[in-house]
């Protein structure tokens, strides 16, 4: 055998790859679909950068010459991307394509042919936890792909027929690293913090004042302790007493001690804090956007916005783009000259009075007429 059929042979499995076992940390006894609807952190980054990726609408170009381009809307991967299938709007799909890369660094879609749509193409997501292997073909091009729903059946669906995104493995080109997994110990903590927590609520005494009596007074039997404590309810206690907000009066030397128990007493306000900083660390995205604090300004925030979509959306939207364009668009039969590109614009613009001063500048230049900066701010030509 020589060495390019042995070559052939490593990166051609003939057998079933089960990914779902490995490939889905198990952290505290929840897999990473529980992860993501028990924990706020978590939740919270992962729907911000979902949601605002989802927000850059895709649009479809034909590249008539080297800087030139005309913007398609009526080809077929431009009807299927405004309207994926009839029950599903193109932001539900990029949502749903960005969560699951966000949550598990894994993707697939079916395309099959429809002819109730307009494209004749329908997208149908499957969720992530029903991934469960991928058989045959290379470790970088399986030939089908295995989906195991809850219902207990098992289908092997062609690869031909999918949309694939994944992340990166150092150990498999087919495979991923859920960003989970590197927050296994953060995750870890928080549940059990949560649950500590929960027990002092449930457990706890629920109290913030005591009554003491000195020590060397006469000690009280039951009658006069019962008397004391029903003077009190009925007087002092809950907003019914008869006395309820008033000085309470005591005798015998008697003290009132305040009790009091606080977040910051058992470090959990900064735990909690430096949480979210690891998990924002991990998807690469600035706390102060999920979380704004006191000593942020408007132009500080102002340049973290401008920062989600230049630092930290801009790699996952041309991770998908280039998915789309080199998968999705030869699927559906698209002309070779046909690209999808994500319109960064309608994020990236600033204020009206900064496009006002823009246009107004454009406007004396050479390359837009007075009717152009109008279609700008759709106004009529």
């Amino acid at each position: 055998m020589g060495l390019f059929d042995r070559l052939r042979a490593a990166f051609s499995p003939s057998y079933q790859i089960t990914i779902n076992g490995g490939q889905s940390p198990i952290i505290a006894g929840m897999d990473t679909a529980q992860l993501y609807r028990t924990q706020p952190n978590l939740r919270a980054v992962v729907g911000f950068l979902s949601d605002n990726a989802a927000s850059v609408p895709w649009k479809v170009y034909d590249r008539v010459a080297d800087g030139d381009r005309v913007r398609v809307t009526d080809s077929p991967a431009a009807l299927l991307l405004s309207r994926p299938s009839p029950d599903l709007t193109s932001f539900e799909l990029r949502r749903r394509i960005f969560a699951d890369l966000y949550i598990a660094d894994r993707h697939l879609s079916i395309l099959r042919a429809d002819a109730s749509t307009r494209s004749g193409w329908s997208i149908w997501p499957v969720p992530f936890t029903w991934l469960d292997g991928y058989v045959g073909g290379t470790v970088y091009r399986p030939d089908s792909f295995v989906i195991a729903p809850p219902n207990g059946y098992r289908v092997e669906v062609p690869a031909d027929s999918c949309l694939w995104l994944h992340g990166y493995d150092p150990a498999d080109p087919m495979g991923q690293a859920s960003p989970v997994e590197a927050l296994r110990d953060l995750l870890m903590e928080q549940v059990e913090s949560a649950t500590f927590r929960r027990q002092m609520w449930t457990r706890g005494g629920r109290f913030n004042a005591y009554v003491t009596r000195p020590k060397d007074v006469e000690p009280w039997d039951d009658e006069a302790f019962e008397r004391f404590r029903r003077t009190w309810n009925e007087s002092w206690a809950g907003r019914d007493g008869e006395h309820a907000g008033a000085m309470p009066i005591l005798e015998d030397g008697m003290e009132i001690k305040q009790v009091q128990f606080n977040a910051r007493d058992a470090e959990w306000s900064e735990a909690k804090k430096l949480g979210r900083e690891d998990v924002a660390g991990v998807y690469h995205v600035n706390p102060a956007l999920i979380w704004p604090g006191s000593g942020q300004t408007y132009a500080s925030a102002k340049e973290n916005a401008r920062a989600l979509y230049n630092d930290t959306l801009a790699p996952k939207l041309m991770e998908v783009t280039d998915k789309i364009n080199a998968q999705l668009l030869p699927m559906v039969g698209e002309d070779v000259r046909h690209y999808v590109e994500y319109d960064l614009e309608v994020k990236l613009q600033g204020s009206f009075d900064e496009r006002a001063q823009v246009m107004q500048s454009s406007v004396g230049g050479p390359f837009m007429t007075r009717a152009e900066a109008r279609s700008r701010f759709n106004l009529p030509f």
